[in-house]
């Protein structure tokens, strides 16, 4: 027998091993997690650039019609209603909570969130039918982002709402928001007041505008974070606020810690939109003897582009006004996917 030869036969048809196997799996396994999600997104995206497109012409069509005529066309009843004026594309399918949902050229007169397009006759306007979460949010087209879609990408391009600045945010999704005051126009060594504007990202219902700060080791208090943190109570009892801008639909995790200043201290935090009445999330009732960290979730209702935390005194074991509740690294994080 020729044994060169039928070594180089085996050589060439013996296969993969078991190990060059699970090496070539690991591989497509990698490939698998790192570009899926990524393929998703895309996919995602151009769901939400056909549906901006078809908004888009279906207004324009609106804007054009009601120039030369007295009314906007009716939603369904009459032989020149929407749907047989306008060729009206339908919606991309989705799948939400409630359920799945084909391409759709429905037109309600009251949001129901199950596709198609929303009308209102009254004042010419149309919207995307789409629930929180179908695909993604813009502040133009009203098509919403749910929990878990939200990027670092979409968080770092927030733009200022009205008179509210958008802070920035790190790769971990946390807003920086001057958390535990180190941002200040001049060094503390015990502790000072300060003017509302001169500590950036935070305000005061204070009517003398005043916010005390505190040095990191005064009084034996250490800071939690930081050289700095701050004492609630300033002259009088007060709330002390941040605006953030936000996406709705994103999941917030904040976290505060508190401490009583001379005894037991109670404050609470509130969270909302900033033009409207705001919802306790948390009472907190703290000793002297420790800081005690808070922390809870907040989803962003839909509409709400600015969202308000609010630092609200309660209680204070002193009978001074300007006594109680010790506050420090307060931080607002997004959940990203």
């Amino acid at each position: 027998m020729n044994h060169k030869s039928y070594s180089n036969f085996y050589k060439k048809n013996r296969g993969f091993t078991v190990i060059e196997l699970l090496v070539v799996i690991g591989i497509i396994g990698l490939l698998a997690t790192t570009l899926v999600p990524k393929l998703r997104k895309q996919l995602s995206k151009g769901k939400v650039a056909k549906v901006q497109h078809k908004l888009g012409l279906i207004r324009s069509k609106l804007s054009i019609d009601s120039n030369f005529s007295k009314e906007f066309p009716d939603l369904v009843d009459a032989d020149d209603n929407l749907l047989n004026k306008f060729d009206v594309h339908p919606t991309e399918s989705f799948s939400s909570e409630n359920g799945s949902y084909g391409e759709t050229d429905r037109i309600v007169g009251i949001r129901d969130n199950q596709g198609g397009w929303f009308y209102n006759r009254t004042k010419g306007e149309i919207y995307a039918n789409l629930p929180n979460g179908a695909y993604t949010y813009d502040k133009v087209y009203e098509i919403w982002k749910g929990e878990g879609f939200v990027t670092l990408e979409d968080l770092q391009n927030l733009e200022d709402v009205g008179d509210t600045v958008a802070m920035e945010v790190d790769d971990d999704g946390k807003y920086i928001n001057n958390p535990s005051f180190e941002s200040l126009p001049r060094t503390v060594n015990t502790w000072s007041l300060f003017n509302e504007d001169e500590i950036e990202h935070w305000e005061t219902t204070a009517t003398d505008g005043k916010i005390e700060v505190w040095n990191d080791g005064f009084q034996g208090v250490n800071a939690v974070e930081g050289d700095y943190f701050l004492e609630l109570n300033a002259n009088q009892v007060a709330s002390l606020y941040q605006d953030v801008v936000t996406i709705p639909g994103t999941t917030l995790v904040w976290s505060v810690s508190h401490r009583g200043r001379t005894g037991t201290d109670t404050a609470s935090i509130s969270v909302g939109g900033s033009g409207s009445d705001l919802d306790i999330q948390e009472t907190m009732t703290t000793g002297k003897d420790g800081w005690v960290t808070y922390t809870k979730e907040y989803v962003v209702p839909e509409g709400q582009t600015v969202t308000r935390f609010s630092l609200d005194s309660i209680d204070s074991a002193s009978s001074s006004l300007s006594v109680g509740n010790l506050i420090d690294n307060f931080t607002v994080k997004v959940k990203l996917n």
